[in-house]
């Protein structure tokens, strides 16, 4: 379970964090303020990959580099995607150790 998220430079998120609670989560906005930028960002750190987009994609297009931190109940993950030349560079990371590929064991179903 996500405890907690923070967001930084991602898509429309300069810097926001949201704790969750242990029960049903009900996000609620307008149009565009970010409902499915969040959604989105908990599928990254569960499965550290987007349905809609490419990494470099995700960051917000007046920064080089994009920061989702998230607490769970049994660990802490990392995703971070830096602008590099034509594309980009993640680096993820679950308890300080740095994962290159995240294996069917460590994704989280969502």
């Amino acid at each position: 379970m996500v405890k907690g998220l923070r967001l930084q430079n991602y898509r429309s998120y300069i810097d926001k964090s949201f704790i969750f609670g242990p029960a049903v989560n009900i996000i609620v906005g307008p149009n565009g303020s970010g409902k499915t930028n969040l959604l989105e960002a908990l599928l990254m750190v569960c499965i550290n990959t987007s349905y809609r987009a490419k990494d470099v994609g995700l960051i917000n297009h007046t920064k080089d580099w994009a920061r989702i931190d998230a607490t769970l109940e049994q660990e802490d993950r990392v995703c971070k995607i830096e602008r590099v030349n034509e594309g980009s560079k993640k680096t993820f990371l679950i308890n300080n150790l740095e994962v290159h590929r995240v294996t069917q064991k460590r994704k989280l179903p969502v």
